[in-house]
């Protein structure tokens, strides 16, 4: 819908080069319709929408592109443009796009990563293919034990604002070494009392797989525990 609506003025305020009004028209969309608009548009045309959209909306609007689409766009872009989408890039999604690269292109992504998002990116690309390691994002909510639901949503809002991309589906109890000990769905907490300790309300099941399982053993404990990350 948004494609044949906007398309046409696109292009000209392309040709127009009017970038800031062109800004201003894309930011209001979702990233899933701007990545169907990028699908209608040249190559070059597309490169100069992702430039131009602020660096963390390009990097969503990029997640949404099948992967064959980014491998193009790669191309087309130079090594600073790469540089700004792949460090804004969900681990998960970052991880996906690498491991469909031939080897030497996967190489030249992750020197144009951070030292720290580099050493992730490795680290995942280091599980077998098709393990659930390959998936896993370092981004989740951890909490403790002996706070009231009321700390856990502060604690959650704080989150929120400085990790967009955090999972909060689920938050996780961990000790003092970080190991899981349980965990609490977000919907149970947002109905319950905010003095109520979060202790009371923990599933109680053992949410948790190897990074060497199979990517089959995930989908049959997503169905299992009625989750959607794990």
């Amino acid at each position: 819908m948004i494609g044949s609506l906007l398309l046409p003025e696109l292009k000209q305020l392309i040709r127009d080069k009017d970038f800031a009004q062109l800004r201003d028209i894309l930011v209001e969309f979702p990233a899933p319709d701007l990545a169907e608009l990028l699908d209608d548009l040249e190559p070059a045309d597309t490169v100069v929408l992702l430039r131009i959209l602020p660096q963390d909306v390009a990097a969503e609007v990029f997640e949404h592109i099948p992967i064959s689409g980014q491998e193009e766009l790669l191309q087309a872009l130079g090594d600073v443009d790469v540089a700004k989408i792949l460090n804004e890039l969900a681990a998960d999604d970052r991880t996906a796009l690498l491991e469909e690269l031939p080897a030497k292109a996967t190489q030249r992504m992750l020197g144009l990563l951070s030292p720290e998002k580099r050493k992730v990116a490795s680290e995942l690309l280091g599980y077998p293919k098709d393990s659930v390691g390959r998936r896993m994002t370092p981004a989740y909510v951890a909490i403790e034990r002996g706070w009231t639901v009321g700390q856990v949503l502060e604690h959650l809002r704080r989150v929120g604002r400085l990790q967009q991309r955090t999972v909060l589906h689920q938050l996780y109890v961990v000790d003092k070494d970080g190991r899981l000990v349980d965990w609490v769905r977000l919907q149970t907490l947002v109905v319950a009392e905010a003095d109520q300790p979060v202790a009371e309300l923990f599933e109680g099941t053992d949410l948790s797989l190897k990074a060497t399982d199979n990517q089959e053993s995930a989908v049959a404990a997503f169905q299992k525990y009625d989750v959607t990350v794990l």
